[in-house]
């Protein structure tokens, strides 16, 4: 049976120590992207969202390319 899967991690601030025990059995030099898609089934139109204000701790867990930056909204809306 093939189930797809959403996994969001909304607002995040600070990386921590959580993500770099993802699989520590991976290599140092791994990819955070990589470390967490390492336990996730493969092929079956699954996505990760993560949203964060940090720009630059987004850019340690994905590449610049995934990153979509959205614009604020105006008071009136």
């Amino acid at each position: 049976m093939r189930k797809r899967y959403l996994i969001v991690f909304d607002d995040v601030q600070d990386a921590g120590d959580w993500y770099s025990n993802l699989s520590a059995s991976l290599p140092r030099d791994v990819k955070w992207e990589e470390r967490l898609a390492y336990g996730l089934p493969k092929g079956y139109g699954g996505t990760v969202i993560i949203t964060s204000r940090n720009e630059e701790l987004m850019k340690m867990m994905v590449d610049e390319e995934n990153i979509h930056r959205l614009l604020h909204l105006s008071n009136k809306d």
